[in-house]
């Protein structure tokens, strides 16, 4: 007996640490990679490619496992034009205390390339479980595209999802959703012209935390930002910074009228001739905003039972300010 529960003890550690790992290095044009990993809790995947429309695949998943500890680590960097990487990681819960770790890191220089990270999790953690899933795109030239997509079903246990994109460049559209439970962080820095930035975050489970941020210079501009708390309390929290003229810039938040429940959003825009809409609905509000430059339009609506707060401030000539608070 004694004798095959050590046995049973060692087949668990082995399957434990079971690791799959791929690289992928290619040079010139029009080269395909594709790496699919599944089964294994530890999964490393590295693709390097130089050329023009080049195209990387990698997909990531694993099964459940009692107090199994799964780990997924993507890193692409393409250089060229035309280039596209997608990345999917799939990771599942299957006992208490389980815990998940997803990460993926996209690289493009060049122009017309597309990166999209996609993270889901899966199943059912118990207390002392955890998921912690990371996106990281950085985007170099003009007419990049990059979309995250964050969507966990962590029920019982802790979840945190985290996603960045940085593009310098003209032509540039960055997109951001993160779904379901857990605390969200996400933001977008951009610096060029005509570039346009989105963010959504919902939560139909639980109290989250909310955290979006997006920083913009250079001329016409757009930013999006929209969050959702749909049930209990929650801490939400949106800023949007841009410098240069001509510029957009839209907010809106949407939660519950419970106590605890609260709406923050922060909007810095300094040039002239800008645009911005804040709209706070249910909770309890707070915003803050600064204009600094002639002919700009700032407009703000909150709604709900918690009261609100709107500090607004324009410096400049032909400006046009409308709060409304019901």
């Amino acid at each position: 007996m004694r004798l095959s529960l050590l046995l049973l003890a060692a087949c668990l550690a082995t399957a434990a640490t079971a690791q799959n790992t791929a690289s992928v290095v290619a040079g010139g044009n029009d080269n395909d990679a594709t790496v699919d990993q599944s089964g294994e809790a530890l999964n490393d995947a590295l693709v390097l490619q130089g050329g023009d429309t080049n195209s990387a695949t990698v997909s990531q998943s694993t099964v459940p496992g009692p107090l199994q500890p799964v780990s997924f680590d993507t890193y692409v960097d393409q250089s060229g034009d035309w280039n596209v990487v997608s990345v999917t990681q799939v990771q599942a819960f299957g006992a208490p205390f389980g815990v998940t770790d997803g990460s993926a890191s996209a690289v493009q220089s060049g122009d017309g390339n597309t990166a999209t990270l996609t993270q889901t999790n899966t199943g059912v953690s118990g207390p002392g479980g955890a998921s912690i899933s990371d996106l990281i795109v950085d985007q170099s030239g003009d007419g990049n595209t990059s979309t995250q997509w964050q969507a966990p079903e962590n029920v019982g246990g802790f979840t945190l999802n985290l996603g960045e994109v940085y593009q310098t460049g003209d032509d540039n559209m960055a997109t951001q959703v993160q779904q379901d439970a857990g605390t969200k962080s996400a933001r977008i820095d951009q610096g060029g012209t005509f570039n346009t930035a989105s963010q959504l975050q919902d939560s139909n489970f639980g109290t989250s935390f909310f955290s979006a941020t997006i920083t913009q210079a250079g001329t016409m501009n757009m930013a999006d930002q929209s969050q959702n708390q749909a049930v209990d309390a929650g801490f939400i929290t949106a800023s949007i910074d841009q410098s240069g003229s001509e510029n957009t810039a839209t907010q809106s938040q949407t939660g519950v009228d419970v106590s605890g429940a609260n709406q923050t959003v922060t909007l810095v825009q300094d040039g002239f001739m800008n645009m911005s809409s804040q709209t706070q609905d249910a909770g309890g509000h707070s915003s803050l905003a600064s204009q600094i430059g002639d002919m700009n339009t700032f407009s703000i609506t909150q709604s709900g039972a918690l009261g609100h707060t709107s500090t607004h401030s324009q410096l400049g000539n032909n400006n046009n300010t409308t709060i409304v608070q019901n």
